[in-house]
């Protein structure tokens, strides 16, 4: 049995439990996701910031292309 795992597997079937390292802990699942509308206006106001094409919302994709593959 592995130790601590961080575990990215973004293109992988996250519904599937076979796709998970059998291990003690799994700290990191590679699941992105974004924030919820309220949580984007506590930031801004602005509805053009709220478009998946702003430079908002593509500057909070750490991982490029990551976004798209959600979409």
């Amino acid at each position: 049995m592995l130790g601590d795992v961080h575990f990215y597997g973004y293109q992988n079937d996250s519904w599937d439990p076979t796709t998970y390292p059998i291990t003690r802990f799994l700290s990191e699942t590679g699941v992105q996701a974004l924030s919820s509308l309220e949580t984007w206006y506590e930031v801004t106001k602005n509805q053009s910031d709220l478009s998946i094409e702003s430079d908002l919302i593509q500057h909070r994709d750490y991982s490029v292309g990551q976004i798209q593959i959600m979409m």
